[in-house]
C-alpha cells in the first residue's frame, strides 16, 4: 500500500477509531463520473458506478482489499439510465442500482457479475432525488437507501433479495453520500461532503435510533467534486470515491 496520510478526529467517542489514508487508485481512464463503489466480501474485486455511461467498472484486486492493486477487468451495464448507486450481491447474481429519482433497478443475472441480458425489476423507494447509496444485510432481508436530498430509508422484504416485497420501516432526515455499520451494527458511519460522521445506535443496525454525532473526520478528498463512501465487509477500511479527480482513496480505520 502507498504513502500513509493521517486525518485526526475532532472529537471523542469510540476511542479505537481514527483514519489514515493508505492508498489511492486513479480510475479516470475508465470512469469519468464515479458514484457508489463496493468491495466484494472476500476483498478480491471492486466495483464502481459511472454515472455518465450508466455502467459499472469492475476491478480485480491482486491483494485482498488493497485498492492500489486494482486492475480493470470490464464494464457491466447498470440497467439504469440515471443510476447514482450500485450494489452487487456477493454471489454476483443480483445487482441493485438506484436512480436519481429513487427507483431501484434489480438485475437478476444469468452468470455471476454479468448484468448483460439480466431480468430487470423496479421498485420506487419514494426518495425524491440523488439516491447516493444502497446496501443490503447479509441475509437479504433488510436494505438501506441514503440520499443527498436529506432522506434515509430502511426497508425489510418478506422474500430475501426481492424488492417487490419491500415494506418501509422508517424514513429519517439525513444526508448521506455513502454509509456503513461498525461493531456488529452498534455504530453508523456516513459521509457528507468532506466529512465522515460517526453515531452510536441504541438498537444495532437501526439508524432511526442513532444518537448525536460523536466523531467527525474532515478530509480534503472531494477536490472540487463530490465524495462517495463505502466500507469493506470487515469494517477495517473506508473507501472514498472522489469525482473531482476520479480516484478511489483507501483509509484505514484505526
Amino acid at each position: 500500500m502507498g504513502q500513509r496520510r493521517h486525518f485526526f478526529k475532532k472529537s471523542g467517542g469510540r476511542s479505537s477509531i481514527d483514519l489514515t489514508q493508505i492508498g489511492v487508485l486513479n480510475i479516470s481512464a475508465r470512469v469519468s463520473s464515479p458514484r457508489q463503489m463496493q468491495i466484494k466480501n472476500d476483498g478480491s474485486m471492486a466495483f464502481v458506478l459511472d454515472y455518465s455511461t450508466d455502467r459499472g467498472a469492475l476491478y480485480s484486486l491482486s491483494t485482498s482489499l488493497d485498492i492500489e492493486t486494482g486492475s480493470y477487468l470490464r464494464y457491466e451495464p447498470s440497467n439504469n439510465s440515471a443510476g447514482w448507486s450500485y450494489w452487487w450481491r456477493d454471489d454476483g447474481l443480483m445487482l441493485y442500482s438506484v436512480s436519481l429519482t429513487g427507483i431501484i433497478y434489480r438485475s437478476e443475472c444469468i452468470s455471476p457479475y454479468d448484468s448483460n441480458g439480466a431480468t430487470v425489476t423496479t421498485f420506487n423507494t419514494g426518495i425524491s432525488g440523488y439516491s447516493a447509496s444502497i446496501i443490503f444485510s447479509d441475509d437479504g432481508l433488510t436494505y438501506w437507501v441514503g440520499s443527498r436530498s436529506s432522506q434515509f430509508k430502511q426497508f425489510t422484504v418478506s422474500t430475501a433479495w426481492d424488492i417487490l416485497t419491500s415494506v418501509l420501516d422508517y424514513t429519517i432526515a439525513l444526508t448521506t453520500y455513502g454509509f456503513g455499520f461498525l461493531d456488529s451494527g452498534q455504530y453508523f458511519l456516513y459521509n457528507a461532503g468532506d466529512n465522515v460522521y460517526l453515531r452510536k445506535l441504541s438498537t444495532p443496525y437501526n439508524v432511526s435510533t442513532m444518537g448525536d454525532i460523536i466523531d467527525t473526520f474532515t478530509h480534503d478528498l472531494s477536490q472540487g467534486g463530490n465524495t462517495f463512501m463505502s466500507l469493506d465487509p470487515n469494517g477495517q477500511y473506508i473507501y472514498i470515491v472522489s469525482d473531482g479527480v476520479d480516484s478511489i482513496y483507501q483509509l484505514e480505520i484505526l
